[in-house]
């Protein structure tokens, strides 16, 4: 039997599935008097029909299989050919990211003030480097 899913669910028979719309010839054993078969044509989700309608040859659009091959060698040699630069060369030199002064430690404090191109001494507290730094980035 040959039936068309006139509903809008897929349809199961077995292992079949009848998508909306289509036209399938159920499995063996499913007729009219099998009683799924029955439940969907009396509920109006399918309608016999006469036969499978034959398949429609591919319409055709021009090309052929050499020149769509061809066209597609190039695309792949075409993106082959394209460099992608590391990230390392891409990449602008990110902003530093800068530390709250208060959570220096003292070594971290010397190094900034040296950045800075303040004058340090070896006896500077931490206290006195963040003073002069703080007096620093004002004066800027």
């Amino acid at each position: 039997m040959v039936v068309r899913n006139i509903g809008a669910k897929v349809i199961g028979f077995g292992q079949l599935v009848v998508l909306p719309g289509d036209i399938q010839e159920l499995p063996p054993g499913y007729s009219e008097k099998h009683p799924v078969v029955r439940f969907y044509l009396e509920k109006k989700f399918i309608e016999a029909v006469a036969s499978v309608p034959a398949p429609h040859p591919a319409a055709n659009t021009g090309v052929t299989v050499k020149e769509y091959a061809a066209a597609s060698e190039a695309v792949t040699e075409a993106s082959e050919a394209i460099q992608v630069p590391d990230a390392a060369e891409t990449s602008t030199e990110a902003p530093k990211k800068v530390k709250s002064i208060n959570s220096m430690t003292l070594d971290e404090l010397r190094a900034y003030a040296a950045e800075l191109g303040i004058s340090i001494d070896s006896k500077d507290t931490k206290a006195v480097l963040k003073e002069k730094i703080t007096t620093k980035l004002q004066a800027e």
